[in-house]
């Protein structure tokens, strides 16, 4: 017969790695989402440069535009802070399980990941991407404003 509390150890583990897999959908959902807003600017810059008549209403659709872009990247980063929360309680269970009855594998691993200084932790590098994005789109809104003659 399974022991109970090995079993148990083996789902929670299984939906800790499920929270990372969901957290690199999301990641990937919102890059996509950034990668998109790409070719949307080149085609409404173009219509700027050509001398289209809707000139000012084509700054206003970008002002519009970046705004709702940087809402959106400011809700990305929140969500890459839920996930981080969110692995960090499912690992300090996990690691109290292992130190109570099985050893201490996931944390002997974090420790030594965390002893290699070039080692960092992916939620700062994933944190970079979203702050990047705020930026430029902070910039392209300004750039926006400041156009209107």
């Amino acid at each position: 017969m399974p022991d109970t509390k090995t079993e148990y150890f083996k789902m929670y583990l299984d939906s800790a790695m499920r929270v990372t897999q969901w957290r690199q959908s999301v990641n990937n959902f919102y890059m996509t989402v950034n990668a998109a807003f790409f070719p949307f600017l080149a085609i409404t810059i173009n219509k700027l440069t050509n001398g289209s008549k809707w000139g000012e209403h084509f700054l206003v659709l970008i002002m519009i535009s970046a705004a709702v872009m940087i809402y959106l990247n400011f809700f990305w980063l929140r969500q890459i802070f839920y996930y981080r929360a969110l692995n960090a309680a499912k690992f300090s269970v996990i690691s109290a399980f292992e130190n109570h009855d099985t050893g201490s594998f996931f944390s002997d691993e974090w420790r030594q990941l965390e002893s290699d200084h070039k080692i960092s932790q992916l939620t700062l590098l994933e944190q970079s991407s979203p702050f990047l994005f705020i930026l430029m789109h902070v910039l392209l809104f300004f750039w926006a404003l400041f156009s209107f003659q």
